[in-house]
């Protein structure tokens, strides 16, 4: 625990240091403010500032016993309200109580440093149970912890902070099905197999539910099947309370995800050009440090860690050890699911080598025929996953190799530091404990950048109408998430939206508003401001949209049309007033 807690608070030290600050990382290459850190001077919108607010959504609904998917916040004035199914838990619990004394943004940091912390523990519980070793176990947690990977989506996306279900749903299944072959008591660890397996899907992370609950489901369904083969008493009520619980899971997540979205949802999701363009360039992105587009395409674990863990994948096929070998077979598929297209290439390129009929592509098929596969743009996101199975593959390696040297030296001094010594290559060769700063540098932002702004919003109140925030674009666009997180700071609706529920008038009402975005105002631009009774309007200076000081030349625009007076002037914020009758 203190160990995980001190690696934890060191890696994502600026969190920890600075909680009050907004948090992310510069990447590499020529395109570094894209999805990365933005200029200082500028205030740029992304999936973390939303997360903000739809949090502070879903705990504002909670307290004022409503709807919880309801967001009555952004998309203002519209002929029905937005919903999401992004419930968060359980980390909007932890932040609801830390809301009022720390403030939006330091609340939020907190449950990033938290979910780091939670998920060295639960790699640790399972990781133990494969390995005598304890240091070696603690090694392996924290190369899954940390792997660049989850580190630069923790600073962008909500599913970061997901990743401590998959060891803990592991490690409480084996623990279930050991008390059971035991004969001893095995409801408990089944209660916190549900209690993940649910907690997940109340979560609203659409895609870590189903990964958890395939991997679950074959789990469970390897564990039935060895012990009719092998002639043992058969685990019938585990099985059946773990696949209950995954068959509630998934029921409420495709019950909710219909009710919220009408079973589809707005944007690029569903299409495979997406998948294509961001999905790993090659199978060996997993050790080479390709970012991929937008560095959405990240999966990095390196040499010592692929090598350790295909090693460990051969040992554990070789010898038919029954505990890892389900984990084993299950990394295959799942790497192919992760890598997706670049899975169908490498496939193709095999088959013409020896002279095959090579135009197979099985992801395109299943991407075709499933809908789950349909709605992953993705297919890193499963790193989730194939970064679990890896790394426990690799501390099955480095458990026998320690184990023979102990074994070939006896208990001399050399046999007793070998397992020491094999847990500092597996964390150090790797270069994760240290997240491999090479790659991407932590980057702190005021989140009170542009104070008068936000101070006069927050005093006008929500009785003086929503505000604009420019850029507007469609409710699919993150951009437009600066001008939400901003709505959630002071207590205000905006007509933005950074949403996929399909919402036409929505669409709809950001195209009429669009020659805003460009310092122009016509009459159906004000018409729209006048009928959803916004008179105030904030110009952001968003570096995905406006470059160089071009938002100065919006907010020139608009007060020389003499439609809109100059209230106050706070780079990167300025907020302008609407002139004459609303």
């Amino acid at each position: 625990m203190a160990a995980a807690v001190a690696v934890g608070l060191t890696l994502t030290w600026p969190l920890a240091l600075h909680p009050e600050q907004l948090w992310s990382v510069r990447l590499p290459g020529p395109r570094p403010g894209l999805f990365g850190a933005p200029p200082a001077s500028t205030f740029a919108g992304n999936d973390s500032l939303q997360t903000m607010h739809v949090n502070r959504v879903v705990i504002d609904n909670v307290r004022q016993l409503r709807e919880p998917y309801l967001d009555l916040v952004s998309g203002a004035a519209g002929p029905e309200p937005l919903r999401t199914t992004s419930l968060d838990l359980p980390w909007t619990v932890v932040q609801a109580p830390l809301l009022p004394l720390v403030g939006l943004v330091a609340a939020y940091n907190w449950t990033l440093v938290l979910s780091s912390v939670l998920t060295v523990l639960c790699a640790f519980g399972l990781l133990r149970r494969h390995t005598r070793y304890p240091l070696l176990a603690l090694a392996g947690a924290l190369a899954y912890a940390f792997v660049p990977g989850r580190m630069f989506q923790l600073s962008l996306h909500f599913n970061a902070v997901m990743w401590w279900a998959f060891p803990a749903a592991a490690w409480s299944l084996e623990e279930m099905l050991e008390h059971h072959r035991s004969g001893t008591r095995w409801l408990a660890p089944g209660l916190w197999l549900v209690g993940v397996t649910l907690t997940v899907g109340l979560s609203g992370e659409y895609h870590h539910s189903l990964y958890l609950s395939g991997m679950i489901g074959f789990l469970v369904v390897w564990r039935l099947a060895a012990a009719v083969l092998r002639r043992t008493p058969v685990p019938l009520g585990p099985g059946v309370l773990a696949l209950g619980a995954v068959a509630v899971t998934d029921a409420y997540v495709l019950g909710s995800f219909r009710w919220v979205f009408g079973g589809n949802v707005a944007g690029t999701n569903g299409r495979y050009e997406e998948v294509v363009r961001y999905a790993p360039r090659g199978l060996l992105t997993l050790v080479h440090k390709n970012l991929g587009e937008l560095g959405e395409g990240l999966v990095y674990l390196g040499w010592p860690l692929a090598l350790l863990a295909l090693a460990g994948g051969v040992a554990v096929l070789v010898r038919r050890r029954a505990g890892p070998l389900p984990y084993a077979v299950l990394a295959v598929p799942v790497l192919f699911l992760t890598f997706g297209p670049a899975a169908d290439l490498a496939l193709q390129r095999a088959l013409a080598r020896v002279g095959l009929p090579h135009g197979l592509e099985p992801y395109r098929l299943l991407f075709d025929g499933f809908s789950f596969l349909k709605l992953q743009r993705v297919t890193a996101r499963m790193l989730v996953l194939a970064a679990l199975l890896l790394v426990l593959l690799a501390v099955v390696a480095v458990d026998g190799a320690a184990g023979w040297v102990a074994r070939r030296w006896g208990p001399g001094r050399f046999g007793r530091v070998a397992p020491a010594a094999a847990a500092l290559v597996l964390v150090l060769g790797t270069g994760l404990l240290l997240n491999d700063y090479r790659m991407f540098r932590a980057v702190l932002r005021p989140a009170e950048t542009g104070n008068r702004v936000t101070v006069a919003l927050q005093a006008a109140g929500d009785q003086a109408g929503p505000f604009l925030g420019l850029p507007v674009d469609g409710p699919t666009v993150p951009w437009n998430a600066a001008s939400t997180y901003l709505a959630s700071q002071t207590g205000r609706r905006t007509l933005n939206a950074y949403n996929q529920s399909p919402a036409p008038w929505l669409e709809a009402r950001a195209a009429t508003l669009d020659p805003l975005n460009r310092g122009r105002v016509d009459d159906a631009a004000l018409a729209v401001l006048r009928a959803t009774g916004t008179r105030q309007v904030v110009v952001i200076d968003e570096p995905h949209i406006y470059c160089c000081g071009e938002w100065r030349g919006v907010v020139d625009g608009l007060v020389a049309s003499g439609n809109f007076r100059l209230v106050v002037d706070d780079p990167p914020f300025a907020l302008l007033e609407l002139v004459g009758p609303a």
